[in-house]
C-alpha cells in the first residue's frame, strides 16, 4: 500500500543545482519576470573557476554569470563546452546551453526556452570531486558549498552534507538560494526546528516572497503559526511583485487556509497562485484538488520539471504507466527525496506488477533515506511477490516499525501477512492481515482498511479459491463504493485475479454461492468490527 496521495504536503523549497535553479527563474528580482539577480553571480570568480577547473559545474556557473553580465564571448565558450557530446550534464542544462548560443547571437539574454517537462537531470557522483577541487582554491564560494551539500545528500552522506550547508550559511546568511537549499536539507534530515531557526535568523526572510513561503511551510510542519503570516499576506497582495515570484507564497497561504477549514479562501488563493506558477506551486494545487475543486489549465502540466504535478494528475486520471514514468523522472530530479521513490515503487508493484523495477527504484531511494518505512515496506512486498521470501523476512526483521506513523504500521502488518501467505503459512498470514485491518478500523482509516481487505482477498483467492468467496465478496462490496484512484487500482487487480480464476465478476460469485447474497458489507462493518 502507499499513502502518497493522502500524505500532507507543504510548499517546501525544491533543491536543484544552481545553474538549473537560475535557469528556471527562481533567483530573479521580485519585480522582474525571470531574470536572475546581479549579486548572485560573480563573473570574475566564474571565469577563474572555469580556467582552473574545466567541468560541467564551472561551465554552468560561467554560463549563468555571463548571461547576467551579457558577456557574449564567455557565454558562447561555456555553452559550446556544455553542448559537447562527451560532456556529462543533464539534458536540461544542455538545452539551456543550446539556447544560450542563440541568445549570444541575438545578444538578448534569457529568452524563454522551449523546455520539455520530460527532460531529466543525470547526477554523476564524480561531480563531488570537481566541487571539492574548486573549493580547495575558492573556499569562500557559498554556491559551491551548497552544491557539495546536494551531492553528499544524494549519495547518502548526511553529516558531510550538513557541514557543507552550514558553511554556506556562514558565508551567505541572507542569500535566497542558500537559505532555501538549507531549509530543504534540514527538512530532509528531519530537523524542521533548525530550518525555522535559519529562516528566522535571516534579515531577508520578511521581505522575500520565496523565503516567506518556506517559513509558512516549515512553521506548519512544526504545528506553529508563522510569525511572518501578516507580512506574507501583505507581500502576496503586492502589485509590484510578478505573479511568478508570488506563486509558491500563494500556494503556502492557500494551504494554511485549507488546514484551517476555510476552503473558499484557499480556492481563491490557489487561483491567483496559478497565474504564472512554479511546478512546485502547481503540484501543491493538484494535491489540494483531493480536498477542494480547483480550476487548472492542462497546459500548466508542460511546465519545466513538473514531474510531481504530472504524477498526481496521471494518478487521478488512472493512467498508471504514464504515472510510473513521471515518478521515475521526479526521482531523478530529486534523487534524495523519499516520496518519488515510494510512489514510483508502489506503482511499479501495483499497477505494472514489475517487481524487478520496484526493487531497483527502492534501492535508489534507500541510498539517501535508509530505513524509510514506506520504502522498506515496498521492498519487502516486491521481494515477497518475486518469490524471495527469505530476503523479504530479512529486510522486515532488520527494520522493525518503531514509532512509525499508523498508516505505515498498517502497511507493514499487511505486508508481513503477504509474506506468510507466499510462504504457505495461511493461519499466520490471516492473523497479520486481521491485525492490520483491525488497526485501520480503530484509527478510522477507511481507505487503508479497504485496501488491506482487497489485498487480503487476493491472497485468499491465490491460496485456496474454494474458500475465498467471503473475503472476495467483502472486498468487492467495499471497494466499489470508494472512488479513490488507488483503491480503484487495487480493486482492478482483484478483478483480474478473478478473471484468471474463471470468475469474471461478482455476480457470478453470487450465482455460484447464493447463500452469500445475504453477506453484503457496508458501513456497519466498520462499526461492528467484523473481519
Amino acid at each position: 500500500m502507499n499513502e502518497f496521495v493522502q500524505l500532507p504536503r507543504r510548499v517546501i523549497p525544491r533543491w536543484r543545482d544552481f545553474a538549473t535553479t537560475a535557469a528556471l527563474g527562481e533567483l530573479g528580482s521580485l519585480k522582474s519576470s525571470r531574470t536572475p539577480e546581479n549579486p548572485r553571480a560573480d563573473l570574475a570568480l566564474a571565469k577563474d573557476n572555469w580556467v582552473a577547473f574545466k567541468s560541467p559545474l564551472s561551465a554552468g556557473e560561467l554560463l549563468t554569470a555571463a548571461l547576467i553580465e551579457k558577456d557574449w564571448p564567455a557565454l558562447t565558450e561555456a555553452a559550446q563546452y556544455l553542448s559537447g557530446e562527451d560532456v556529462v550534464a543533464s539534458e536540461f542544462i544542455k538545452d539551456i546551453a543550446r539556447h544560450a548560443l542563440e541568445w549570444a547571437i541575438a545578444k538578448n539574454p534569457f529568452l524563454e526556452p522551449e523546455l520539455s517537462a520530460t527532460h531529466t537531470p543525470v547526477f554523476n557522483p564524480s561531480i563531488i570531486g570537481s566541487i571539492r577541487r574548486i573549493l580547495s582554491n575558492f573556499s569562500n564560494s557559498p554556491i559551491h558549498w551548497v552544491e557539495l551539500a546536494l551531492g553528499y545528500s544524494i549519495i547518502g552522506r548526511p553529516e558531510k552534507a550538513r557541514r557543507a550547508i552550514l558553511t554556506a550559511l556562514h558565508l551567505a546568511p541572507n542569500d535566497r538560494f542558500v537559505l532555501r537549499c538549507a531549509t530543504r536539507l534540514f527538512l530532509h534530515q528531519d530537523d524542521p526546528d533548525l530550518a525555522l531557526d535559519v529562516l528566522n535568523g535571516s534579515s531577508r526572510t520578511p521581505s522575500d516572497s520565496w523565503l516567506l513561503s518556506a517559513h509558512l511551510s516549515v512553521a506548519a510542519i512544526l504545528g506553529k503559526d508563522s510569525k511572518f503570516h501578516k507580512q506574507a499576506r501583505r507581500t502576496f497582495d503586492s502589485l509590484s511583485i510578478s505573479p511568478f515570484h508570488l506563486s509558491e507564497l500563494g500556494s503556502a497561504l492557500a494551504t494554511t487556509e485549507l488546514a484551517g477549514g476555510n476552503s473558499q479562501k484557499a480556492k481563491k488563493l490557489f487561483r491567483r497562485a496559478l497565474l504564472d506558477p512554479t511546478e512546485n506551486a502547481l503540484a501543491q494545487a493538484l494535491w489540494a484538488k483531493n480536498k477542494i475543486a480547483i480550476e487548472q489549465q492542462n497546459n500548466l502540466l508542460k511546465l519545466p520539471r513538473s514531474f510531481e504535478a504530472n504524477a498526481r494528475f496521471l494518478i487521478q486520471a488512472e493512467k498508471w504507466n504514464q504515472a510510473t514514468t513521471a515518478t521515475q523522472a521526479w526521482q531523478t530530479d530529486e534523487p534524495f527525496s523519499s516520496r518519488p521513490a515510494g510512489l514510483g515503487s508502489f506503482l511499479a508493484i501495483t499497477a505494472q506488477e514489475d517487481f524487478k523495477k520496484a526493487i531497483q527504484i527502492v534501492h535508489t531511494g534507500l541510498i539517501a533515506n535508509p530505513g524509510d518505512p514506506t520504502l522498506i515496506n515496498n521492498l519487502v512486498y516486491a521481494y515477497a511477490c518475486s518469490g524471495r521470501i527469505e530476503d523479504a523476512r530479512k529486510v522486515l526483521t532488520q527494520y522493525p516499525c518503531k514509532d512509525c506513523p499508523p498508516e505505515q504500521e498498517i502497511a507493514l502488518l499487511a505486508t508481513a501477512g503477504l509474506i506468510e501467505y507466499r510462504a504457505g503459512n495461511t493461519l499466520e498470514a490471516r492473523a497479520k492481515y486481521n491485525e492490520a485491518m483491525e488497526l485501520a478500523k480503530v484509527l478510522k482509516l477507511q481507505s487503508y482498511y479497504i485496501r488491506a481487505k482487497i489485498h487480503y482477498a487476493r491472497e485468499e483467492l491465490r491460496a485456496d479459491p474454494s474458500k475465498s468467496q467471503q473475503a472476495v465478496l467483502e472486498a468487492l462490496s467495499l471497494g466499489k463504493k470508494d472512488n479513490d484512484p488507488i483503491v480503484k487500482l487495487t480493486l482492478s487487480k482483484l478483478n483480474e485475479d478473478l478473471e484468471k480464476a474463471g470468475i469474471p465478476i461478482a455476480s457470478k460469485i453470487l450465482k455460484v454461492t447464493p447463500t452469500l447474497k445475504q453477506h453484503t458489507v457496508n458501513q456497519s462493518l466498520l462499526k461492528r468490527g467484523d473481519s
